[in-house]
């Protein structure tokens, strides 16, 4: 449900190797969901890795997010040949970008 809501209400930035849905949502701390489709990449195996890898790059910028937000980040099939690093910032910039990160 609240996915959907995200998707059809919320705006919409593009990255290199991500999608970045976003909408301010009422109450609480901000909710992260990721989303890798089989389309993109056919291993299941591998899109629980890049899940994996996604949640661990945000949990490092946890500090410096604000509540208040759902994001929803949509995986492209580029994603798994890029360094940890390089997620990394890629998030950090579009996370700033949308105004869920304080500097």
């Amino acid at each position: 449900h609240d996915f959907q809501k995200i998707y059809k209400r919320g705006k919409r930035i593009t990255t290199p190797h991500l999608r970045i849905f976003y909408l301010p949502i009422q109450g609480g701390s901000s909710r992260f969901g990721f989303v890798i489709p089989s389309k993109t990449v056919k291993n299941i195996v591998e899109r629980n890795r890049l899940k994996r890898v996604l949640r661990a790059q945000l949990a490092s910028l946890v500090p410096r997010l604000r509540s208040g937000y759902g994001v929803i980040f949509l995986a492209g099939g580029k994603l798994r040949d890029s360094a940890s690093g390089a997620i990394r910032e890629e998030l950090t910039r579009a996370l700033s970008q949308i105004g869920v990160l304080r500097q």
